[in-house]
């Protein structure tokens, strides 16, 4: 059997969704330290399953999931939510993988685990923590990224780092590998997107089989029908941005916000933990979405989030956010019913992964 001599650092999941593309575009080749799907193995393991607790993991070394798999099961309700502004909660929630989260990615990320110690290489390491709770201010499946004055006051405008990652596990790096370890990573991910989404691997790979357009008329029609889709029309959600409610907003937090000096304040607030940050402030605090804010980030940002909420930013930007989107799920019930349908398979067949995982 192969050792595996870890050298990477960590990596930052990818949604799903980008899987699927790299499925679709033949990316199957990508380094396994860029993944964010995960590879299945044999079925053969124990349906116990006994998760370490390193570093702070929810997850005590002894629990067996298989014993809490029905508490484990997203609840998957249709019906419109509870409004909770504090954390962003939206209509559409359930539909933008929200109430699924990380559950389908990180039992596809254990499922290649398995493979790969089964395929002669057992020091693969599991570099995530399982059954995290939701990321405070970049929520899977959010529709935006969260903003109070709370997190302002203690992440600044970042991201939260509450500790997805094993601290002091690495992935391994393929140019220390054998050769042959790249072609069985490629086929343990590719099995585990096959056992968790099947049905979304199966119509990439049929779409793949068919080939792609190639003649202008062709692309502009794949185009016409991928805007028409339920999925387009979803991910294209969003308020006006010229309702006089924000407009007039935004004019109050600026003249708020004029104090701090900022050269190129813009027109209205920008979403935080983003590069929409004005630059004069990312090149003042050399500024990325991780790591520890300084004292002046977040003096900045306090004042930010005392001045969206003195303004009326906070409560006209939920509102309109709110009604576009109550709208559409209320008009549109038929076409989203698939989408839940699709994501409550996903979660029983990932907790099945997970239940067919023994780690250290």
């Amino acid at each position: 059997m192969t050792r595996i001599r870890s050298t990477l650092g960590h990596t930052r999941r990818t949604f799903i969704a980008g899987a699927a593309l790299a499925l679709m575009i033949g990316a199957c080749s990508a380094n396994p330290s860029d993944s964010s799907v995960a590879g299945r193995g044999q079925s053969s393991a124990p349906s116990s399953v006994h998760l370490s607790a390193q570093n702070g993991a929810t997850v005590a070394s002894s629990e067996k999931i298989s014993v809490d798999l029905a508490s484990r099961m997203p609840i998957f309700s249709e019906e419109i939510p509870e409004k909770d502004q504090q954390r962003w909660v939206m209509p559409t929630d359930i539909y933008t993988g929200r109430v699924l989260g990380k559950l389908a990615s990180d039992a596809e990320i254990v499922g290649t685990v398995q493979c790969m110690r089964e395929s002669g290489y057992p020091d693969y390491p599991l570099h995530i923590k399982l059954f995290q709770p939701e990321d405070a201010v970049m929520p899977w499946g959010a529709s935006n990224n969260i903003f109070t004055e709370e997190i302002a006051a203690k992440y600044g405008y970042r991201m939260d780092g509450n500790g997805d990652y094993v601290e002091g596990v690495t992935l391994p790096d393929p140019a220390t590998m054998p050769p042959e370890f790249d072609q069985t990573w490629k086929r343990c991910t590719m099995e585990a997107a096959r056992r968790v989404r099947p049905h979304e691997v199966a119509q990439i790979e049929k779409e793949k089989a068919e080939g792609l357009p190639e003649t202008e008329a062709e692309i502009q029609a794949a185009a016409e029908k991928a805007q028409q889709s339920i999925g387009s029309k979803l991910n294209r959600l969003g308020s006006d941005p010229t309702l006089p409610q924000l407009l007039d907003a935004a004019a109050r937090w600026r003249e708020c916000m004029a104090p701090l000096g900022i050269p190129d304040l813009p027109e209205r607030p920008w979403r935080n933990a983003s590069r929409r940050m004005p630059e004069s402030l990312q090149i003042r605090w050399q500024w990325e979405t991780s790591g520890q804010p300084s004292a002046d980030e977040i003096a900045v940002a306090t004042h930010d989030a005392a001045c969206r909420r003195s303004s009326g930013w906070f409560d006209a930007l939920y509102e309109a956010e709110w009604a576009v989107r109550e709208e559409f799920v209320n008009t549109h019930r038929d076409e989203l019913a698939p989408i839940v349908e699709e994501q409550r398979a996903q979660a029983k067949a990932a907790l099945e992964v997970l239940a067919a995982y023994e780690g250290q």
